[in-house]
């Protein structure tokens, strides 16, 4: 009796596993994430899970600017395409750059972006991107890098074939491209000061040892003049946020990348008028099941039934709904993030429970975002929303056009 049932329940899973479309690569990332929820709660004391994370020292500092080609693009500039993407290091780099030249976006802001990495072929990414953009576009290209981690060369390091990060050797990053004739007036690095989860300490248990910290690209850029000669000025900011944490983490580190966006539009005020773009990899990967299972995402911030993590950031930040916020400190950072970006009037026009830009087997979600505010682009300033980019990453660039007015 005792194999019967034994026998049934395999069947069970096997069918579970057949219908839903998951895998055996889902799995093992599974398992991954629930050693890392373990060894999250194992490396902290109490009183610093009640905060989510840890304090660690932030740095912004101005950061290179990278140029290619020569010239301006003749395409009108007053309806700029403006795209977000997690390209997954590079690792198809052919047809990353193939939807980027169909794309020819005027602002790009690219996540894990690969330099000198042995598992891209040694290849600078970013360079080779910026190469083929002022290419495709027949114009110069700038471009800002903000380095998120030096990844180690190590035997910990398993093939991607097996399921593993690939093999380092150089640095991983964050990235911002500007076609002329907008151009990049400054350029800068946040790395950020709250750290739900340290990967220096837990990253090889996860086969990817690494040096650095989860860190923002921004760049102020200069629009061409519109027909009355007054040029506008943007404060871009790609970003990626913690994936190993719960919503308070990230909520924690956006609230840093608000307050760096301030200072510099505060550079610019009164005298003009300072729009902002900002978009990334946000990792709102939390849903009802998937929290429930693993510890990784456990902070205390519940969901509706059915609601998405993606869902509550539009609910509690962005329509500015009351939150229940455990933490005192994360319940005070949604206010400050409010309180800031109250004239700014962020949107994502995708919606946050179809537009899934990551699908893995059975699970599916709207992990990136690309925001724009008003003062800047008239309404309605969006123009077709547009998704795409599979096979080549593990997530979906977003795309959209706006009036400048």
């Amino acid at each position: 009796m005792f194999l019967l049932w034994t026998a049934l329940v395999l069947v069970g899973v096997l069918l579970f596993l057949h219908v839903s479309g998951l895998n055996l690569k889902f799995l093992l990332r599974w398992r991954l994430l629930w050693q890392s929820g373990r060894h999250f709660l194992r490396c902290r004391t109490p009183s610093e899970i009640s905060l989510t994370g840890e304090f660690d020292r932030q740095a912004i500092f101005d950061t290179e600017l990278y140029s290619w080609g020569a010239g301006v693009r003749e395409d009108s500039v007053l309806s700029p395409t403006v795209a977000s993407w997690n390209i997954e290091r590079g690792l198809q780099l052919e047809g990353i750059i193939n939807e980027i030249r169909t794309m020819k976006p005027h602002i790009l802001l690219l996540q894990e972006v690969d330099m000198h990495c042995e598992r891209t072929g040694n290849k600078d990414v970013f360079s080779e991107i910026g190469q083929a953009l002022a290419e495709a576009c027949g114009c110069e290209v700038q471009g800002v890098f903000a380095t998120e981690f030096h990844e180690l060369h190590s035997p910990l390091r398993r093939p991607l074939d097996q399921g593993g990060a690939g093999q380092g050797g150089g640095t991983h990053g964050n990235a911002i491209l500007v076609t002329a004739p907008f151009k990049i007036q400054t350029g800068w690095e946040l790395r950020h000061r709250f750290v739900p989860f340290h990967w220096e300490v837990a990253g090889s248990d996860l086969g990817q040892p690494r040096k650095g910290g989860r860190s923002a690209a921004g760049a102020t850029v200069i629009s061409p003049p519109n027909s009355d000669g007054v040029s506008t000025t943007f404060v871009v900011c790609s970003a990626h946020l913690e994936n190993m944490c719960g919503i308070g983490g990230r909520v924690l580190q956006f609230g840093e990348i608000i307050e760096k966006i301030e200072l510099e539009r505060k550079k610019h005020l009164p005298s003009q008028t300072v729009g902002v773009l900002l978009g990334g990899d946000m990792n709102t990967i939390r849903s009802d099941w998937f929290v429930k299972l693993c510890p990784t995402y456990r902070d205390g911030i519940p969901l509706k039934t059915g609601q998405t993590e993606a869902q509550w950031w539009q609910d509690v930040i962005f329509e500015q709904k009351k939150p229940q916020c455990p933490s005192p400190h994360v319940e005070w950072q949604v206010k400050k993030i409010r309180a800031t970006i109250e004239s700014w009037n962020l949107v994502d026009p995708f919606d946050k429970n179809t537009d899934c830009t990551v699908l893995h087997g059975g699970y599916k979600s709207k992990l990136d975002w690309l925001l724009a505010s008003d003062g800047v682009f008239n309404p309605p300033r969006v123009g077709k929303l547009k998704l795409g980019g599979y096979p080549y990453s593990d997530h979906k660039w977003l795309a959209y056009s706006l009036t400048i007015e």
